[in-house]
């Protein structure tokens, strides 16, 4: 049986599965970077950002602002609503600047909810403490 040119999306659901079995290291993150940036069917970029998801927060936060980046609209929403669960300085200055470049509207009204959220709880978490 021959083996195809690229690998389905079936078969990269099983390379990333395999990626997260083994314990954290550079390479693997490489792989999912490499997968992220350079891979040219969205759907594969999709399951790879996905696949950052559960990387501990400093080792995914680089790539996926590169997924910011990225021409599909799909991959750029995935990599928003990963990085809205990581409530930090750098993911609010990253998505205040995103805000400001980005074209798709549908990306942009998500982008601007999760910016309001994230401002919502730092002003809760700055008012005092009830007496």
């Amino acid at each position: 049986m021959r083996m195809p040119k690229r690998p389905s999306g079936r078969h990269l659901l099983w390379v990333v599965m395999l990626f997260l079995a083994l314990p954290a290291n550079a390479s693997r993150d490489q792989r999912l970077a490499r997968y992220v940036e350079k891979d040219p069917s969205y759907k594969v970029r999709i399951r790879a950002v996905l696949a950052l998801g559960k990387l501990k927060p400093s080792r995914a936060l680089p790539i996926l602002s590169r997924a910011l980046d990225d021409p599909h609209s799909l991959v750029r929403l995935v990599a928003l609503s990963l990085l809205s669960k990581q409530d930090s300085a750098a993911v609010f200055t990253l998505l205040k600047a995103f805000v400001k470049r980005e074209g798709n509207s549908r990306v942009l009204r998500r982008a601007r909810l999760l910016l309001r959220g994230m401002q919502r709880k730092r002003s809760v978490a700055c008012l005092p403490a009830p007496y």
